[in-house]
């Protein structure tokens, strides 16, 4: 049985606090070694903090999730900088967006042509689905296989990938990275469409 990922990752060494720095002690919890570490500043004497962050989801409709992120980005940065007297430089980044939004777009405008096309579903709307699924899963998730319907890919998902998506890793031999987040991202919302 492979470790859950957190198990995977490399120890990392917390840096150690200069025999001089007077600054308050202030732990953190870390996503990525999920525990809590100690923060200790690059330049203690000016109190200099850069706060680097993930950038908003714009090529995709509003969620709850988006919101999290803003709280969390939001909170720390702030505590350092009123209550520690931080000088917080707050960086947030956004990329990728240019494909991503053309992408989405070019979905939206072919799906509102489609609904134009057939508003009802019959049967030939079904199997174009169906088609359109089994195709979608043969290239993101090739354990599945093509053959692999609707109807069936939560059991079948499971049976396969089970091991991943409660922590495992796909290689043994290799730290855990995109794949298996390609992979998680894939099948959790595909569940929705179990029901098709």
């Amino acid at each position: 049985m492979a470790l859950p990922m957190a198990d995977q990752q490399p120890r990392r060494l917390e840096p150690l606090a200069h025999p001089e720095c007077t600054l308050p002690p202030l732990r953190i919890w870390s996503s990525l070694t999920r525990s809590e570490t100690a923060f200790i500043p690059v330049d203690y004497e000016g109190k200099s903090v850069t706060w680097h962050t993930c950038g908003p989801t714009v090529y995709d409709n509003a969620q709850l999730g988006h919101a999290r992120n803003y709280v969390i980005t939001d909170i720390p940065p702030r505590i350092m900088r009123d209550y520690f007297k931080f000088n917080v430089k707050f960086i947030m980044n956004i990329a990728d967006v240019d494909d991503k939004v053309i992408s989405r777009v070019r979905q939206q405008h072919l799906f509102a042509e489609y609904k134009i096309k057939y508003p009802f579903i019959d049967t030939k709307v079904f199997d174009m689905a169906q088609l359109a699924f089994s195709t979608f899963l043969e290239q993101r998730l090739p354990l599945l296989g093509s053959g692999t319907l609707s109807s069936n890919f939560y059991h079948e998902a499971k049976c396969k990938y089970g091991y991943l998506l409660s922590g495992g890793i796909l290689n043994a031999n290799k730290k855990p990275g995109l794949d298996e987040a390609r992979i998680k991202g894939i099948s959790r919302p595909s569940q929705s469409l179990r029901k098709l």
